[in-house]
């Protein structure tokens, strides 16, 4: 019996940290005087009845104030399983760009965000992750995010969960940029479990940007994932849209 329950409980903690993991891949570089309205979300396609067909959505609204900081807020949904869809959390996203863009060897940012729980006895979390971006000769660019997250308040697991998404993005067309992208929460800091324990995708994507005139623009973007882990979902479809104006 008790190790059933301890398998449960193993289970459900793989489970939390797979469908946790990021998806998407933050750049550096701000744009002063962007106002946003931004969709992203994913759903999980799995063998396991557990995780099958979770998903989570953001909706999120966000403006460059200056040419060095851009700050969004958010309204999370997910429903893990057969669950019902529900308010997760709010979150507060502020990014911050440290350097003119091409001034140094690679343009570098931050990213600080706070998640307060819609759920009441639930931890919140701060997340403060780099972002680094380097244009590779005349059409690659490739993006790396490093995520340091440690939940506060009431219930809060102890440590920092270590997380990471990059990029690499061809800038074939304006329209239709091709990249292949990389997400993982590999966990806790000093206690990482087993690789075969962690989540990490890997898969195909594609980014474009359409102008509709008189400053507005449509920006979107796709992937698909797949797990390089035992853990990870067996296919993970992601979508991005931004109304920018």
């Amino acid at each position: 019996m008790i190790a059933r329950y301890a398998a449960a409980l193993v289970l459900a903690a793989n489970f939390t940290m797979a469908h946790a993991a990021p998806f998407k891949v933050y750049s550096p570089i701000v744009e002063r005087g962007v106002t946003e309205i931004e969709y992203r979300g994913f759903r999980d396609f799995d063998r396991r009845n557990e995780i099958n067909h979770s998903q989570t959505h953001k909706l999120g609204i966000g403006r460059g104030f200056t040419d060095k900081w851009a700050s969004e807020v958010y309204v999370e949904f997910e429903k893990e399983g057969d669950e019902t869809l529900k308010a997760e959390s709010y979150e507060w996203e502020n990014r911050f760009q440290l350097a003119p863009q091409g001034k140094y060897w690679v343009d570098s940012g931050l990213l600080v965000e706070y998640e307060q729980p819609a759920q009441s006895g639930n931890p919140g979390k701060l997340t403060i992750a780099p972002l680094i971006e380097k244009e590779l000769g005349n059409r690659l660019v490739a993006t790396l995010n490093l995520g340091l997250s440690y939940q506060m308040g009431s219930n809060a697991a102890p440590g920092t969960i270590f997380s990471y998404a990059a990029r690499l993005k061809y800038n074939l067309n304006p329209r239709f940029e091709p990249a292949l992208e990389f997400f993982g929460e590999p966990g806790r800091i000093n206690h990482f479990p087993a690789t075969s324990e962690q989540a990490h995708w890997i898969g195909p994507a594609f980014y474009g940007k359409m102008k509709l005139g008189q400053g507005h623009a449509l920006v979107y973007s796709a992937a698909a994932l797949f797990p390089t882990t035992a853990t990870a979902s067996d296919k993970r479809a992601v979508a991005r849209i931004e109304y920018e104006f």
